[in-house]
């Protein structure tokens, strides 16, 4: 069967569920019962014959995974098999692997109650399908059906039993009568045996003969001669305290998108108008619209996060195939648990995304429409988070007796006859989950994440008060973190430095009342592992052997490798080679007694010497401005390979401005060279492009395609541009790297901040379609970001581009009126990449700040702005901008590092209006908001993070920065630079390129600890010659402590060196970093303008 979880972002028709979001355990429905399970019967004789493979096996260990061979962003369980002996089929005779849907990974969770669960040492028979593309991994044929343990009465007699029934107490259908049921009956093991290896001898199948046990079954164990119990507790919500549940409304503590049951895929007959179609129609109108409940459906054509899929044929290895005349599992439904919230008392499990997938038979009679009818009810019913009244006995929400129990739409195996409409003890449920919010004073609760915090690691704490606080007062028992000890924030963070047991009280308030809760936080100097690794060489070969080095802190106990090519291992320290060129994500799990943590690193493995990147130059310019200023564009190409690389170089003239002379021409560049072309359009002229002279009201330029071929490794090529205007003073403009198309291809919509319009500078929108064959339309609107006013406008015209074509629209905010604000760009035509940026321009000094795109779904609450001044003539100028309808809180911590080394300052919280864009001078703003920076007129420096959320919700918010000086006689230079996001830092090399210190030119370079808290990291800067390409050696070791900044000035004068390029990497510590370098105008023959160019990092890594 497959299983698809929707992305909210893909237009589509469904079923929303208002005000709630899905939340279930990952339900099975067949009849035939297990577990939130419901199995038509399948003869033994159909399940052999119909199973590819049958095995005897001992289960090893079982480990979680992300998602891979299942579809969606699953999690799945792993277990490892010593194969005893193969029944049927073709199967490796050494290890085998088991994977199964569901299973936890630090706090994600996705849960599938009846998902068979294995002990070390457990012996089992498997009916399996092999997992297409993933060798060596199997999934059951039947799912929970596949599975039988073999197991001894107390006299030692051997019997084969399904892994989800206890003998006796499970259910099974008849599918004809609808009015008879047995139970699964036990099979005595040897014979069951002999009766399966007759089958994969192509014989018909003997039956097996029956056998009452002597006494209670128990697992044998495999290194004793004692037995173990057979049924483990394995923590999951069937029958335990914590139950799924849809969240939505304040209170919950997780965020509640809308729903959306939605019906995708092939509907073989089950189209809108038949009658496979109206059963999904009746079962979402089922359990919408109760009385005094708040679950609601609607219809709707656009977005959402669940999915009913309809005549599913496979689920990767849950079950295989179609299903055999009336047999087998029917469907499979459940959700994606990322978060605990609380309501009435009580904890729940939550998430927002949810599926489920029927599986219909392609048989002409097929089975039962009453059958299928109420499955699609039950499925249903399971994304809400209700659970099975019948094996949950006294259920949190049983108000009724178990004679409605076992009437109910939701009981483990379907009533007789099958309820197309949900009974008492289901609305009882839903009432009980769902009832509509009164308004009472709060009832305080709040949980805490990690539960076993380790001295010095941050702690989360999440409201999950009910009935609608206003207010929240934290006590964290902390006296010694002076004023960090409290916050009235919702959901605040806290570290404890010291190790002890701590008594925190929350006190929720709203207008009716309030009310307190404490709980104790105990803080150990151990916890769980923090999981990290380093691979070497970094860009391997094929066949090449790769070491893998676990460097995890914490004390792992336990490892699980995924190499990403469908094999693993468990060891501390593998090697591994790669058979085939590609990017390969490798995952490294390691846990200990105390939890487990996660990490994955790409590893790029190449054909050697053969390996080729294209990176595009945004533009290249021989133009003319406003005024008499002549802008020309500087091209950076580097190799910091071990092999001479081709360079193609591919100019596309923009039809934009009438300019000519596209064309290609190839350069060589050896080994570790730094080529820095002053005049790229003047290069390519040399070359034999016919490129013409600018003139004024004829400028030429467009963009520039750079493909690098014959390279070492995948990032050795680097290309930067910049482009200056000539002034009398010196120089001013802006740098910018080159963008690879690859990473642009998913973003059908990215957003540029920092726009502004007045009579001392303007802005610009540029738009580059990075697809060298095909076009792209495109659609700009503008937002105002004046606070308070809400005003959009959208261009009338969709702006078309050809392959590779640049074209800027000038003075962007004057068309639609607006003096602040930012651009949404959407691509409404064609598949390719595209690219969108900024240039705000001072029309004192002609100098422009390149303000580069965000793309548009990607998860960023927490930015990182490398540096905000107070110095001398400089001063930085902060962008905090909020793209959400909501009012979005922005948190600022500031680290102070130049008056101090890495000293953090007071955060303070600030509110940003829906679509609001403020702009302002950073460090006297920090200072008016009461953070301690320092009087004015001193010298100040340091980095400052910016955190986002709507409510207790993180969220996506912007922050950006402009370093300036003045200009002369007029206006401004400025240097622009994002806040960047988490998964931009480097963990561990970095490098900067394009860097200069001549008669025209110096060149700084900086860095900075990406964390807020934690240890400190030492980093190092080597220096490389870009004419040789040698290494020149390396600075000495910079200890930085979390969100400590620091700059290296001049740093190529140190080495006699007129240009080249730096590596910074990590000597110690764990915390990810930022590098960057600035190149100034101003050398030993001049002073110039003192114009900053911003050159960030690349190949962070």
């Amino acid at each position: 069967m497959g299983k698809h979880i929707a992305s909210p972002t893909r237009a589509r028709r469904g079923f929303f569920l208002a005000g709630t979001a899905i939340v279930c355990s990952l339900a099975i429905l067949a009849v035939n019962p297990a577990p939130a399970a419901t199995y038509l019967p399948m003869p033994d004789s159909s399940l052999a014959v119909n199973a590819p493979a049958i095995v005897r096996a001992l289960a090893r260990e079982s480990l979680p995974r992300l998602g891979a061979p299942l579809p969606g962003p699953e999690i799945v369980t792993v277990t490892d098999f010593d194969v005893l002996e193969v029944l049927k089929g073709k199967v490796p005779t050494g290890t085998i692997r088991l994977v199964l849907p569901g299973g936890r990974i630090e706090d994600r969770s996705f849960w599938v109650p009846g998902s068979p669960t294995f002990v070390p040492g457990q012996e089992v028979v498997l009916f399996l399908a092999p997992i297409p593309g993933r060798p060596g991994e199997y999934g059951p044929t039947e799912f929970a059906l596949s599975v039988f343990d073999v197991l001894a009465d107390p006299l030692g007699h051997r019997f084969a039993v399904r892994t989800m029934f206890q003998a006796g107490e499970e259910e099974v259908l008849d599918p004809d009568g609808l009015g008879s049921a047995e139970s699964d009956h036990l099979r005595e093991a040897e014979p069951f045996f002999e009766a399966l290896r007759a089958v994969g001898r192509g014989e018909p199948m003997p039956i097996a003969p029956r056998r009452s046990p002597a006494g209670p079954l128990q697992m044998v164990a495999a290194d004793s001669s004692g037995v173990r119990p057979l049924w483990v507790n394995i923590g999951g919500p069937e029958g335990s305290a914590t139950q799924f549940r849809w969240f939505w409304g304040t209170g919950s503590g997780c965020a509640s998108p809308a729903g959306v049951v939605n019906p995708v895929g092939a509907q073989s007959n089950l189209t809108e108008g038949t009658a496979g179609y109206s059963h999904l129609l009746n079962a979402a109108a089922q359990w919408s619209g109760i009385a005094g409940t708040d679950v609601r459906y609607s219809y709707s054509p656009t977005g959402g996060n669940v999915d009913v899929k309809l005549d599913v044929d496979s689920y990767s290895g849950a079950w295989s195939g179609p299903m055999d005349c009336d047999l087998g599992v029917v469907g499979l439904g459940g959700p994606m648990a990322n978060c605990i919230g609380t309501y009435k008392g009580e904890s729940f499990a939550a998430c927002n995304q949810g599926t489920v997938s029927m599986r219909r038979s392609i048989c002409s009679t097929g089975y039962p429409v009453a059958i299928f009818r109420s499955a699609v009810l039950h499925e249903i019913g399971h994304t809400l988070g209700l659970g099975h009244p019948d094996k949950q006995g006294t259920s949190v929400h049983s108000t009724t007796s178990p004679a409605e129990w076992n009437t109910a739409v939701m009981r483990s195996s379907l009533p007789s006859p099958p309820p197309d409409t949900p009974q008492s003890d289901d609305l009882a449920a839903i009432k009980y989950y769902y009832a509509t919010a009164a308004t009472l004073p709060p009832v305080a609760n709040f949980s805490f994440n990690p539960v076993g915090p380790v001295a010095g690691q941050s702690v989360a704490f999440n409201d999950t008060s009910t009935n609608s606080p206003a207010s929240w007062d934290w006590d964290f028992g902390d006296p010694a973190s002076g004023s960090a000890n409290s916050s009235t924030l919702r959901s605040p963070t806290h570290t404890f430095t010291n190790a002890g047991t701590y008594v925190v009280t929350l006190v929720a308030t709203n207008e009716l009342g309030s009310d307190d809760v404490t709980k104790q936080v105990t803080v150990s100097t151990s916890g769980p592992p923090v999981a990290s690794f380093s691979f070497a060489p970094s860009s391997p070969s094929v066949g090449q052997s790769v070491q893998f080095t676990d460097t995890s802190s914490g004390g792992p106990t336990a490892r699980s490798w995924d190499f990403g090519d469908g094999t693993f291992s468990s060891a501390t320290n593998p090697t591994k080679a790669y058979a085939a060129a590609a990017s390969y994500t490798v995952r490294l799990l390691v846990s200990n007694a105390l939890g487990a943590s996660s990490t994955t690193r790409t590893v790029p493995v190449t054909s050697s010497g053969s390996l080729e990147s294209v990176r595009v130059v945004p533009v290249v310019l021989d133009a003319f401005g406003v005024g008499t200023s002549r802008f020309r564009s500087e091209l950076v190409l580097a190799n910091r390979g071990t092999s001479t690389a081709s360079v193609e170089l591919t100019y596309t003239a923009s039809t934009a401005l009438n300019a000519t002379g596209s064309g290609t021409v190839t350069e060589s560049l050896a080994p570790g060279r730094q080529w820095i072309l002053d005049d790229v359009l003047a290069h390519l002229r040399s070359r034999g492009l016919a490129i013409p002279q600018a003139a004024v009201g004829a400028s030429q330029g467009g963009s520039l395609r750079v493909r690098f071929r014959n390279l070492s490794s995948a990032d050795a090529g680097a290309a930067v541009a910049r482009t200056t205007a000539l002034l009398p003073q010196g120089r001013a403009g802006v740098a910018y790297p080159a963008v690879a198309p690859v990473d642009w291809t998913p973003a059908s919509a990215q957003r540029v901040f920092g726009l502004r319009e007045s009579s001392q500078e303007r802005s610009n929108l540029a738009l580059v379609n990075l697809d060298p064959t095909a076009d792209v339309g495109l659609r700009v609107t503008l937002n105002s970001g004046t606070a308070g006013d809400s005003r959009k406008y959208v261009l009338p015209e969709t702006l078309w581009l050809r392959p590779l074509q640049w074209t800027q629209l000038g003075s962007i905010l004057a068309r639609a009126g607006f003096t602040n604000g930012w651009a949404l760009v959407e691509r409404v035509s064609g598949e390719g990449p595209f690219y969108s940026y900024g240039v705000f321009n001072d029309y004192g000094t002609n100098d422009g700040s390149f303000i580069d795109p965000v793309p548009v779904g990607a998860t960023e609450p927490v930015r990182t702005i490398p540096v905000v001044l107070e110095l001398g003539i400089y001063s930085t100028e902060l962008i905090l901008a909020n793209p959400t309808t909501s009012t979005l809180k922005a948190t600022l911590g500031y680290v102070e590092s130049l008056a101090a080394a890495g000293v953090a300052r007071r955060t303070v919280s600030v509110n940003l209006q829906p679509s609001e864009q403020r702009i302002v001078d950073a460090i006297p703003y920090l200072r008016s908001l009461g953070v301690d920076v320092g009087p004015a007129g001193g010298s100040y420096a340091g980095s400052l993070r910016a955190s986002f959320q709507v409510g207790a919700i993180l969220s996506n918010g912007f922050a950006g920065a402009r370093t300036k000086s003045p200009g002369q006689p007029q206006g401004v230079y400025g240097v622009y630079y994002s806040g960047l996001a988490a998964g931009q830092a480097a963990a561990a090399e970095a490098w900067v390129f394009g860097l200069k210190q001549d008669g025209e030119s110096r060149s700084n370079v900086a860095v900075v600890n990406a964390e807020s808290s934690g240890s400190p990291v030492t980093l190092q800067a080597e220096v490389f010659d870009g004419v040789t390409g040698a290494s020149r050696g390396g600075t000495g070791n910079v200890v930085l402590a979390p969100g400590q900044w620091f700059q290296w000035n001049e740093l190529l004068k140190s080495f006699g060196l007129t240009q080249g390029y730096v590596r910074v990497f990590r000597v110690s510590g764990t915390s990810p970093f930022l590098a960057y370098g600035v190149v100034n105008d101003g050398g030993t023959s001049r002073p110039g303008t003192n114009d900053g160019s911003y050159v960030p990092m690349l190949g962070g890594r």
